[in-house]
């Protein structure tokens, strides 16, 4: 796992990709996968899709540097960016 873990960059990480956020890192969102939702200079942010519906399910945006996460690969759905700017301006509190 380290060797893919030194590969994960700014240039090899995309928009709409799944990484897993290293065990060691987090011990709630540890082993989770995350959707990419902005690939920054330092890491990711992206969400954790909690399952449930109306208010007990939703999208846990969490933020990762680049070094405490393994890619996993392109996801195959996605949400559409309308839905990814508006949750995470919300949870930034904007």
């Amino acid at each position: 796992m380290s060797d893919v873990k030194e590969r994960v960059t700014q240039t090899t990480i995309r928009v709409h990709d799944v990484v897993q956020i290293d065990p060691e890192h987090d011990p709630v969102f540890g082993a989770c996968f995350l959707l990419v939702t902005e690939v920054r200079p330092w890491g990711v942010i992206g969400y954790v899709q909690v399952p449930g519906l109306g208010d007990k399910g939703g999208d846990a945006y969490y933020r990762v540097p680049f070094e405490k996460v393994a890619w996993i690969g392109p996801a195959e759905w996605a949400k559409s960016s309308d839905d990814e700017i508006a949750a995470i301006a919300k949870a930034e509190g904007r």
